[in-house]
């Protein structure tokens, strides 16, 4: 939790407090930063997303996920994944988008296999690794700060099982790049 609370995007520590520095907080407020979250709602895949922090952005990249993964978890995301070979060793659920030409950018995307954004959800319960591919919907960017953050809305991802929509803050992840 951060002690300066109304700064959501930055953490200040009790040294920053004192020293003053937290003025330099008060900066990124003024711009409009984000905290990183995500609200999704529905179900695909065997996965119900709702309100999450766990939400990252790198190279072709955006994974959000119901698990408390952190951005150094996800060095095993991937564009294509081993058919029933679960790439993680934990119990998890993921929305993966990925940008087949190498890079998040801005603007209204379809998503669809063939599209130049796909989306799949990834989920592993007890050794067992499902993948499900979106067949339709639309993700747009709204804000692409490089190595910092994405903000973005998904509309109508759908799936054989479920459709999911809903907005997204994601925070920068090294670990996410192409391979």
């Amino acid at each position: 939790m951060p002690i300066v609370p109304f700064l959501p995007c930055w953490r200040a520590s009790r040294a920053d407090v004192i020293s003053g520095r937290w003025a330099a907080g008060l900066l990124l407020l003024l711009a409009g930063c984000a905290a990183p979250g995500a609200e999704i709602t529905g179900k695909a895949g065997g996965v119900s997303l709702g309100e999450t922090d766990a939400v990252f952005f790198g190279g072709p990249f955006v994974v959000i996920t119901s698990s408390d993964l952190t951005c150094e978890d996800l060095a095993f995301i991937r564009q294509n994944y081993e058919d029933g070979v679960a790439p993680y060793e934990a119990d998890i659920g993921v929305l993966q988008l990925t940008w087949v030409a190498g890079e998040v950018t801005p603007g209204l995307k379809q998503i669809a296999p063939d599209a130049s954004v796909t989306a799949k959800v990834l989920s592993i319960s007890d050794d067992v690794f499902v993948e499900s591919d979106a067949s339709a919907g639309s993700v747009t960017i709204d804000v692409v700060k490089a190595d910092e953050r994405v903000e973005g809305t998904l509309a109508g991802v759908t799936f054989e099982d479920g459709t999911l929509a809903g907005s997204f803050v994601a925070e920068w992840c090294l670990n996410l790049r192409e391979w």
